[in-house]
């Protein structure tokens, strides 16, 4: 078990609201220096705003996720004004309406394709690096609870959170091989309170009042406060443990898919292996 120290430098994106600010605060309340980025102008400087308070140094870098281009950039600067960093956080996430997954249009998919997945991507190819040169550091990806299960009505969604999970478990087995001084950790909150997790309420309940096919898709359960997201990403990074849970009953969501898997696994034959 180890402990983030002052002094040690986080990469935060998507820090311009919700579970982005959470962490920068979070890690800023420790002592860390800060390269805090989002595309959100306006979110970004509200942030810087907040962080001044704990009186460590932060470095606010206009970032567009999807740009493999601009994360680059953001790692470049990152390097050129503090010389390393020692965590990056992935962070970003988005949605799209709730319909059955015949009707998802291809340019939804390709949003939040390019949000939630390559986004990560982008950041993992941009900062990592640098990581396994000096084999230092840790790597925290956003996804969600609904990478580890699923929900009807937002295949989109849980196709590129589950991308990231996988995406991440990969990423941890290649570290521990090459660079074990490496780690990474992926994030899986149940429903936060955000402005996105909002206007998805929002609409669980227009269409639960409606008769169409995405009625009562989403399930109605409390949200919980972005803050108690980032302390249990940082405790769980600290732990090295590869999943970071915090969700109100986080096993009544994932113990269905597992079961039916290992209960589906177990009834089929196995083959037959020709003797040489």
């Amino acid at each position: 078990m180890t402990s983030f120290v002052p002094g040690e430098i986080a990469v935060v994106t998507a820090a311009g609201s919700g579970i982005g600010r959470a962490l920068a605060r979070a890690l800023a309340s420790r002592g860390l220096k800060l390269v805090i980025a989002d595309i959100d102008s306006n979110g970004l400087e509200a942030t810087l705003g907040e962080l001044k308070s704990f009186g460590t140094e932060v470095l606010a870098v206009p970032t567009d996720v999807t740009d493999a281009e601009s994360v680059e950039r953001l790692a470049r600067t990152t390097l050129e004004h503090f010389g390393t960093f020692d965590l990056i956080c992935n962070n970003v996430g988005a949605a799209n309406d709730q319909r059955p997954s015949w009707e998802i249009s291809p340019d939804a998919w390709q949003r939040l394709l390019s949000l939630n997945l390559w986004s990560v991507i982008n950041g993992i190819r941009a900062f990592v690096p640098h990581m396994v040169e000096k084999n230092h550091g840790h790597v925290l990806n956003t996804a969600s609870m609904s990478g580890l299960s699923i929900v009807p009505g937002i295949a989109d969604y849980v196709v590129t959170k589950h991308a990231v999970v996988a995406l991440t478990e990969t990423l941890r087995a290649e570290l521990d091989a090459s660079a074990p001084g490496v780690s990474a950790t992926v994030l899986c909150p149940g429903i936060v309170r955000t402005p996105m997790s909002a206007a998805i309420e929002s609409e669980r309940v227009e269409n639960a009042a409606g008769s169409s096919a995405r009625k009562g898709s989403i399930p109605a359960v409390p949200a919980i406060d972005p803050h108690d997201v980032a302390e249990a990403a940082i405790a769980a990074m600290e732990a090295n443990f590869l999943y970071a849970v915090p969700a109100i009953d986080p096993l009544m969501r994932i113990r269905p898919t597992v079961d039916r898997l290992l209960e589906e696994v177990s009834k089929q034959p196995r083959p037959i292996l020709a003797h040489p």
